[in-house]
């Protein structure tokens, strides 16, 4: 088979069609075109038009790996998975990584390393959340330990973990001190904090108890009990329990329910 025309293609910049024995073969890139010194009257074998074939799909799935990586960087599986959903071959897929990471395109200890730094520094998210995360695009636990020592440090995630404490603190309202302490612990340990973290995180915070913001939280949530559970039968106790299940203290759960039985006898 001869090629008889090289046709530049209008819509994509740098492919070429290629026509054998005046009719039209198939399509190529131009490092492709380079690569095997293709020209006019050049004479092609079975053998050789699938081998040029097989480089242009590679050329292909490079350039949209490169467009992939332009984004943000990608771990090898990241970048696995997104070729095997173009629809390339595994020989394809194969020399793609190969040739990446040949280039420095693709390193997992790099992309790990960068990854912790991002997600310690801009979501304050705690390690265990970002060990998952990093396990879930295929890092090697060995190797999440070693950046996350390295470049997430006991201090600063103590210190992502005040900062989380003391929004939660702000924006958490009519809780008794214990509701208040058990949410914070709960929230940071979901934001995958370790329980020594968050134990240094409420010592530097010294979180204490106000018995006035106490009192507040206690009358609001009292409230609401009183007006559901004062004039059913054994209501009085109800309300004790749920106000004690709330985490507020006897005495001043019992001065509650004193002050109200007082205003409604008045």
């Amino acid at each position: 088979m001869k090629i008889t025309k090289i046709e530049a293609q209008k819509r994509h910049k740098d492919r070429y069609n290629i026509y054998l024995d005046e009719a039209y073969a198939f399509p190529v890139a131009e490092s492709v075109l380079i690569q095997f010194t293709l020209m006019k009257g050049l004479e092609l074998t079975e053998a050789q038009v699938e081998q040029i074939k097989k480089a242009d799909d590679q050329a292909k799935a490079y350039g949209k790996a490169l467009n992939y990586l332009s984004y943000q960087l990608r771990s090898e599986k990241e970048m696995r998975d997104y070729l095997y959903d173009q629809d390339y071959t595994t020989a394809t897929v194969k020399a793609i990584i190969a040739k990446l990471k040949d280039l420095n395109y693709l390193d997992d200890a790099d992309f790990a390393a960068s990854y912790v730094r991002t997600e310690a520094r801009l979501t304050k998210k705690g390690p265990r959340s970002i060990s998952q995360k990093l396990f879930q695009k295929g890092i090697d636990r060995n190797l999440i330990e070693d950046k996350l020592v390295s470049d997430y440090p006991v201090e600063q995630q103590v210190d992502n973990a005040v900062e989380l404490l003391q929004k939660l603190i702000r924006t958490t309202h009519n809780k008794s001190f214990i509701q208040l302490k058990q949410k914070i612990k709960q929230n940071l340990m979901q934001k995958g904090f370790t329980t020594e973290v968050i134990d240094q995180a409420l010592q530097a915070v010294a979180l204490d108890r106000d018995d006035d913001a106490e009192w507040d939280a206690l009358v609001n949530a009292g409230e609401k009990l009183w007006r559901r559970q004062a004039t059913k039968p054994q209501g009085i106790q109800k309300i004790k329990q749920g106000l004690y299940r709330k985490g507020f203290k006897l005495d001043m759960i019992q001065r509650f329910l004193d002050e109200k039985q007082a205003a409604d006898e008045g």
